[in-house]
């Protein structure tokens, strides 16, 4: 008797747990639908090709090959993750900015350049500090791999993460994820002020650099100086998003973040136009001209910052 009782209790379980999936890929659907409509039209009816969600007696959901059977975690996917994270919050790999002095002609009658080279110098000169492990306050963290998510809450847990950027190059792990991940509480978490969530799905290295350039435009280039990587999983798809990244997007970045001299300009003009009493606004003494008379003058809003345009 005792054995039928545990197997009725074990199916209970397996059913209870395939009902919770089955809500939250739905919440996750409706989720989708108003942050991500492309991603919504995609996922609500996908066939997985490769690899497919499958509900294990012994290890709860896993991620298997459609043909082959194969397992896509070589142990148990919670304790797969747990390893990964802890491995991680002990040799974090970090992607510090390292610049360089430059020369150019007429150094001596330009301040940027001649300015940002003593700068660099000075950084230089003294031994650079190590870069802070993964605790604590944590500014940009790069989570290549969702898999079945159990390591997003694990290094949320290790540090407050204030930008985020998820990128899963397979659609398949994708759809699996959206079982088992509760992403309207990774959506509440980063939708602080200071923080930002940014999710890259399926998409080639190209377009996944280009939306990074995107989500570094919005919050601010100066968060990709010193930026955190975490692996889930390899494969050449992950290696090239991560060369482009490294190689070009960052780097491109942390190299175009202001023109001194631009600003230095401006400046002097703002204070000259003061000096000689040039009116910010003009509104029309009378209130707006008749026909066939002269047109007021009207402000003008110069938007860029270049002396050129000035």
């Amino acid at each position: 008797m005792s054995g039928v009782a545990e197997r009725t209790d074990g199916q209970e379980i397996l059913a209870r747990i395939r009902l919770d999936m089955a809500e939250r890929f739905q919440r996750n659907l409706i989720l989708l639908e108003h942050l991500m409509p492309e991603a919504y039209e995609r996922f609500r009816d996908y066939s997985p090709t490769r690899l497919r969600l499958r509900l294990d007696p012994a290890q709860g959901p896993v991620v298997e090959g459609v043909l082959s059977g194969v397992p896509a975690y070589p142990e148990d996917p919670l304790e797969h993750a747990r390893r990964q994270v802890e491995q991680f919050l002990e040799t974090p790999r970090i992607r510090a900015s390292r610049f360089g002095t430059r020369q150019i002609l007429q150094l001596d009658q330009e301040a940027h350049t001649r300015r940002a080279n003593q700068v660099v110098e000075l950084i230089h000169a003294r031994p650079r500090d190590p870069a802070q492990g993964f605790e604590g306050s944590v500014n940009t963290l790069f989570v290549f791999g969702v898999g079945l998510g159990y390591h997003l809450e694990l290094l949320l847990e290790a540090a407050d993460v204030h930008h985020l950027c998820i990128v899963e190059p397979d659609p398949d792990f994708f759809y699996a994820a959206l079982h088992t991940v509760e992403f309207s509480t990774l959506v509440e978490r980063f939708s602080r002020s200071g923080y930002s969530m940014e999710v890259i799905v399926d998409r080639t290295s190209q377009e996944t650099g280009n939306q990074v350039r995107t989500w570094l435009g919005q919050i601010g280039y100066h968060n990709a100086v010193q930026t955190f990587w975490f692996r889930h999983r390899g494969g050449e798809a992950v290696a090239e998003i991560e060369r482009l990244l490294d190689t070009t997007i960052l780097q491109q970045a942390t190299s175009f973040l202001g023109y001194y001299d631009d600003e230095r300009t401006s400046l002097a003009h703002t204070v000259a136009n003061a000096a000689a009493g040039v009116d910010l606004m003009t509104v029309p003494a009378d209130g707006a001209p008749g026909p066939g008379d002269e047109l007021p003058q009207r402000p003008v809003f110069v938007v860029a910052n270049g002396p050129s345009l000035d």
